[in-house]
């Protein structure tokens, strides 16, 4: 069964385009603000962030595949947090009151 993903040049293979570096650049701009605003750590968002923007994924599937990592980590963490007690990121200043 032939996916047609060896027919497809990767995004690589094509040329990363000026639109392309400046795509990357502002959704990691986005990214790097939201983790800060919202106090969470997490560096593959920066990876996640470049596959999309850079035009790696080619197709639907590739895109909800990739979605659904993204939410399997999120949850797997916030279970994790929760069992242990321990606050995310680590070095959050503890609550007052």
């Amino acid at each position: 069964m032939a996916t047609g993903l060896a027919d497809r040049p990767s995004a690589l293979q094509e040329g990363v385009s000026g639109a392309r570096i400046v795509a990357a650049a502002g959704s990691l701009a986005v990214t790097a603000a939201v983790l800060v605003v919202g106090k969470a750590a997490h560096p593959p968002a920066g990876a996640t962030t470049l596959i999309v923007s850079l035009g790696l994924l080619h197709t639907p599937t590739q895109l909800v595949v990739a979605f659904a990592a993204v939410l399997l980590v999120t949850v797997v963490d916030l279970l994790f947090n929760r069992a242990t007690g321990r606050p995310m990121p680590l070095w959050a200043a503890p609550k007052e009151g």
